[in-house]
């Protein structure tokens, strides 16, 4: 319900603008096979070997048939406990600007250890590689997206939106999401990714006052 909104609202607010105008510069679903081709994951020589790994399907979905989990068998959202960094990116260049990066996720963990991380990344910082240990890569550290709080370490059970700002210098970046886990336990699920959406920034602003109310098979926004 969450995308189908947000598509709707995009929508209604860009037709305000020059039907020339481009509102939405990035939109994933996954639901497009030539897209999911764009994204590398387990990226790394040992990516593939990683106990907990990441895959297309549906239990990576908020709505739609694909999305993107991490899996120890790509057939549940659960994971083993084995110390490991996976990676899954896609590259992007924009143009020069601010950009909003928004995207619904999920993703639990035991303890302090595992976790979500999302970096926006230049390219000349590569190679992004999995690794066989939970110790965070500098590169992560250096690159996270904090997202307004007070660590850059996602972690919530239940799908939510998150979103924040990314800045273009017209180069190369890659959009990285990261799985962290130690080898203390397993507290599933681990991280799930959908509806990804980046516009620049200003363009089509989050509106206010905004109220969504179920209406027998409808939604009704006012």
């Amino acid at each position: 319900k969450r995308y189908i909104l947000l598509l709707i609202l995009c929508f209604a607010l860009g037709f305000a603008h020059s039907q020339n105008d481009s509102i939405i510069t990035y939109q994933c679903d996954f639901e497009d096979s030539n897209e999911r081709d764009m994204w590398m994951r387990n990226a790394g020589p040992n990516g593939p070997k990683c106990a907990n790994q990441w895959y297309f399907g549906k239990l990576g979905s908020n709505g739609g048939d694909y999305g993107l989990f991490v899996s120890k068998d790509g057939t549940s959202n659960n994971y083993e406990a084995s110390g490991l960094t996976v990676v899954a990116y896609r590259e992007f260049t924009f143009d020069e600007g601010l950009y909003e990066l928004s995207f619904d996720w999920k993703a639990s963990g035991s303890n302090i250890v595992d976790g979500l991380y999302v970096c926006w990344i230049p390219k000349s910082e590569g190679p992004l590689n999995s690794i066989y240990t939970s110790n965070l890569q500098s590169w992560v550290s250096r690159n996270a997206l904090y997202f307004g709080r007070d660590s850059m370490r996602l972690y919530q059970r239940s799908w939510n939106t998150i979103s924040d700002s990314i800045r273009s210098d017209g180069t190369p970046h890659y959009l990285a999401f990261i799985w962290n886990n130690g080898v203390a336990s397993v507290s599933p699920p681990a991280a799930c990714i959908d509806n990804i959406l980046i516009m620049e920034y200003g363009r089509c602003d989050k509106p206010t006052g905004l109220k969504v109310n179920p209406k027998d098979n409808d939604m009704v926004l006012s």
